[in-house]
């Protein structure tokens, strides 16, 4: 019995010297650990057990906020009026080069066609002058026609209030007929008077320079 015991006592004393040891060794390495923290960080442990920061001894840290890059401007839209006066101006360029094309053989569909782009000022125009033409053509075997090409187109009046505007068209013009292989080459200048109905833009006149 006494031995049992003795063998119990030595026994708890050797778990109580690996215990002490240990926690020797992990006290140690927390030491070291702290240490390693302190140096690299400014990290402080204080005699109260509370952990924090050393700002004196804390790594510098650049805490200057980035510049945010500029945001790309909007691409401004056209002006209305701008916009208006440039369909104006193709409008003018298209209704010059069918108005100037024609032969004698069309039955002055350059004209008749235009109709639904103009203002019932010129349509009434329109059918008088074709009547009249018409009458007036005696039965012939010659060819002729002329093809019209539209240049450049200016505005000289443009009042969107008024709802009025006149454009000058300068155009290409090309002359053949059935006698002669060789094409008249000339230009003409047609003046365009616009008169505007709702939001529709129609034409009111339109005259040959030099006529």
């Amino acid at each position: 019995m006494d031995r049992r015991r003795r063998n119990i006592i030595v026994a708890a004393i050797v778990l109580l010297l690996l215990l002490l040891g240990g926690l020797f060794l992990l006290s140690s390495r927390r030491q070291g650990l702290l240490e390693v923290i302190n140096t690299d960080t400014g990290y402080r442990e204080t005699g109260t057990g509370t952990a924090g920061f050393d700002i004196g001894t804390s790594a510098e840290v650049d805490v200057t906020p980035e510049t945010p890059e500029p945001e790309p401007e909007p691409e401004s839209e056209p002006e209305p009026e701008v916009d208006m006066q440039a369909s104006l101006k193709r409008l003018a360029a298209a209704f010059a080069e069918r108005f100037g094309s024609f032969s004698n053989l069309s039955d002055y569909d350059n004209v008749i066609d235009l109709k639904a782009f103009m203002t019932p000022t010129m349509a009434t125009w329109a059918d008088s002058y074709v009547a009249e033409q018409r009458a007036a053509r005696g039965p012939s075997a010659e060819y002729y026609g002329v093809t019209t090409r539209s240049i450049s187109v200016e505005i000289l009046r443009f009042d969107d209030t008024a709802g009025v505007a006149e454009l000058v068209v300068k155009t290409q013009r090309r002359e053949s007929t059935s006698t002669s292989l060789d094409e008249r080459v000339f230009y003409q200048d047609i003046r365009l008077e616009f008169r505007r109905s709702g939001e529709l833009w129609q034409v009111n006149s339109a005259r040959w320079e030099g006529e």
